[in-house]
């Protein structure tokens, strides 16, 4: 059932690295994963394409989700009572879904963290607020729940809250809140202090409510939401670490809030009931929107009748999580969601990482084989490892399916055969979907899902794909995991010209 070729006058290789493999430099709306994410196919899903993270028990609410730095997991908070009421921990869980983890004890307390930069990669760990000590003050706690430490000890009426991390650990930045004349009583500030509690510093006077800070990935410029008091709209504003140029970001007349970065910085997503020509007097409930981080047009990413609030950008540039309300009450309980950045939303460049840790095919290993085979079908392991071929292009399964695929130890002892040591890779179509593979589902048809396109005429249950879609990149990497568990060298990429087909549209 998979494909025979001839050999061509070259062949595409993508070899599995040791450490973090770059793959490149990338704008947003084309870039891989940064982690091989579990297949998601049987999902709750809205019209605007939104995929349902969580379900919290009755009741509670989960909010603020926040991206780990490799883009593999999310820590948010849920409170137990409702929306923004405590008591409120901290937990974990993969970024595709599945059952979150506690990572702060369960007490009669608050432990609330910021949508955005609070996992650190430098230092790895994740700074939240907490009242744990009778007043709100700055923590912070490893990803294993160890190393819960207090990081500014002070007293009230002033509350520490809202903390983010400078990308290289050394400093944070958080919201001051003391009693005031705001609609809700606080005024916020912003400061920033050494990661120690040391160098304490305040960047902005108190004359405006200012708060959730976020620091941007190149630690140039800090954001936050600010209004006039005492209970003016909010707005995005920027300013340099110092507390020099102020910048107002957004300017219309909607509240902007809970911002947090894109992964480059270029940008800057969050929460708005931004009146667009379509909806003149505004939306009714907030949804998530995007803004160059200069200012400019804001572009709706989603597209609910329910608030959407609090959201984070994933590291590769994929995926926006956020926190929606159950249903259109005001502060009804949410649940945590993500959506598909839509291309051309964010254009800017950064790198995406995979954290392959493998053995290695050095690029010099390639320059020196001089044999090769190409063979999908009826494959004799025997023959092949008793022959003298450098490097071996086979499927990773005899029959194409999950049921015939070869197993880690026939991999091995291909690669170590008594016709000499061979590179083996295995075949991998990335610009069509076959209906043999193990991410095929039976009722799918052309059109359903949306990527799903015509079948090539020349291969039978081949079908183009919308290669640039998240869903059809997830099941690439869901691939990807499957050849690394296998122990493959690496992979020969098939049908890498698929942009020819849609050159027209």
């Amino acid at each position: 059932m998979t494909k025979n070729a001839t050999w061509q006058t070259f062949i595409m290789l993508a070899l599995i690295t040791t450490g973090p493999l770059v793959l490149g430099s990338c704008s947003s709306n084309d870039a891989s994963s940064s982690d091989p994410p579990t297949l998601l196919i049987r999902v709750l899903t809205r019209p605007d394409g939104a995929i349902r993270l969580t379900t919290p028990p009755t009741g509670s609410s989960d909010q603020n989700p926040a991206f780990s730095p490799d883009g593999a997991r999310l820590v948010f908070t849920r409170f137990d009572t409702g929306y923004n009421y405590g008591p409120a921990g901290l937990f974990l869980m993969d970024a595709n879904g599945g059952a979150p983890t506690r990572l702060t004890s369960y007490e009669d307390q608050d432990n609330v963290n910021l949508p955005g930069s609070v996992w650190n990669e430098a230092n790895n760990r994740i700074i939240f607020s907490s009242d744990r000590q009778d007043v709100n003050g700055l923590w912070r706690v490893a990803p294993d729940g160890t190393d819960l430490s207090r990081i500014i000890t002070h007293a009230s009426p002033i509350t520490y809250m809202e903390p983010s991390w400078s990308p290289d650990g050394q400093w944070i930045v958080f919201e001051a809140t003391q009693p005031g004349g705001s609609e809700d009583g606080r005024v916020g500030q912003v400061w920033k202090a050494r990661a120690d509690g040391t160098d304490l510093t305040q960047l902005t006077d108190g004359t405006r409510d200012d708060r959730q800070p976020n620091w941007s990935p190149a630690s140039d410029r800090i954001l936050f939401q600010r209004r006039t008091l005492p209970d003016g709209q909010w707005d995005i504003y920027t300013i340099a670490p110092d507390g020099s140029d102020l910048q107002q970001v957004t300017t219309s007349a909607s509240d902007d809030t809970d911002a947090s970065w894109s992964p480059g910085g270029g940008c800057i997503v969050y929460s708005s009931d931004y009146a667009d020509k379509q909806h003149l007097g505004g939306l009714a409930v907030a949804n998530i929107h995007v803004i160059s981080a200069t200012g400019g047009t804001p572009v709706r990413v989603t597209n609910d009748a329910t608030y959407d609030g609090a959201p984070s950008w994933s590291p590769d540039g994929q995926w926006i999580a956020f926190e929606s309300a159950n249903d259109p009450a005001e502060d009804s309980p949410s649940a945590l969601w993500r959506i598909a950045v839509p291309g051309g939303v964010c254009d800017e460049e950064f790198y995406v990482y995979l954290p392959i840790t493998i053995t290695s095919v050095p690029p010099s290993e390639l320059l020196a084989v001089n044999d090769f085979l190409y063979q999908l079908q009826n494959l004799d392991l025997t023959a092949v490892g008793n022959s003298a071929y450098d490097l071996v292009v086979m499927d990773y399964s005899a029959g194409g399916d999950d049921a015939t695929a070869y197993t880690a130890a026939e991999i091995a002892t291909l690669k170590n055969s008594p016709g000499g040591e061979k590179i083996i890779l295995s075949y991998m179509s990335i610009g069509e979907a076959e209906d043999y593979r193990f991410y095929w589902q039976s009722e799918w048809t052309l059109g359903n899902p949306s990527w799903l396109d015509q079948e090539n005429p020349d291969w039978g249950g081949n079908y183009k794909v919308h290669y640039w879609d998240p869903v059809w990149k997830t099941i690439i990497f869901s691939y990807t995991n499957r050849l690394l568990d296998a122990g493959f060298d690496g992979a020969y990429l098939d049908i890498i010209d698929a942009y020819e087909y849609y050159s027209g549209s």
